[in-house]
């Protein structure tokens, strides 16, 4: 464990992402993809133009559909940010 410079501790091991289960008790990646799908959601509930004109959410949102493509919250994802502006 190392510190970095305000003097907090710091490990050395990587994070680990944190997983739904599958029905047959084994980590389930989608879950990640619906829960990052359900927060860019509500936020583009609060302010669509925030979430739908910046590239980087754009990038995820694009990520999203290519790797859960059937993950319900991720087609309403591309669905609202590919909705005309009003």
């Amino acid at each position: 464990m190392g510190q970095d410079d305000q003097g907090l501790q710091i490990s050395a091991q990587p994070l680990m992402e944190v997983r739904g289960e599958d029905a047959l008790g084994g980590a389930s990646p989608v879950c990640l993809g619906q829960e990052t799908a359900d927060a860019l959601l509500s936020a583009h509930r609060e302010a669509p133009a925030e979430v739908r004109d910046r590239p980087g959410i754009r990038r995820i949102a694009t990520e999203l559909t290519e790797r859960h493509p059937r993950a319900n919250s991720v087609r309403q994802l591309a669905a609202a940010l590919h909705a005309p502006s009003v």
